[in-house]
C-alpha cells in the first residue's frame, strides 16, 4: 500500500514565508532609500555650488547650499554649512545632519557628514 501525501500545505507556508520577506525588503528599501537619495541630491547639489567658487561669496555658497537643503526637505541641521576658504585658493564645505526613517517598530535615525572640497 502507497501513501501519498499532501504538500500543499508546506507549498503554501513557503509561498506565504516569500512574500512576507519580498514585501518587508520593498518596505524598509522604500523608506532608507529615500533617505539614501536625498543625501546623494544634497550632496550633488553642494558639489555643483563649489563649482562657482571662484566667481561667488562665501556668503553666497551658503545661501545656496542652504536653499538646496530647504527645497529638498532635509532637517534644519542641514541648513548649518561650516564653509572654509583657504588663501590657496581652496574651498571646503562640512555639513553634519540626522534624518529619522520611520519604521513599524520605532524610529532610526540616520547621521550623515557630508565634506566637500574644491580648488580653484
Amino acid at each position: 500500500m502507497v501513501v501519498v501525501r499532501d504538500r500543499s500545505g508546506k507549498i503554501k507556508l513557503v509561498t506565504a514565508l516569500l512574500l512576507v520577506v519580498v514585501v518587508a525588503a520593498v518596505y524598509y528599501g522604500q523608506a532608507f532609500g529615500s533617505v539614501y537619495w536625498r543625501r546623494m541630491r544634497f550632496e550633488d547639489a553642494v558639489q555643483q555650488q563649489l563649482g562657482f567658487a571662484g566667481q561667488l561669496t562665501n556668503e553666497a555658497i551658503v545661501q545656496r547650499v542652504r536653499n538646496a537643503a530647504n527645497g529638498m526637505g532635509l532637517p534644519q541641521a542641514a541648513s548649518n554649512v561650516r564653509l572654509v576658504r583657504s588663501e590657496a585658493r581652496s574651498l571646503s564645505i562640512r555639513i553634519v545632519y540626522t534624518e529619522e526613517v520611520n519604521l513599524l517598530f520605532g524610529v532610526q535615525p540616520i547621521r550623515f557628514v557630508i565634506e566637500a572640497g574644491r580648488s580653484f
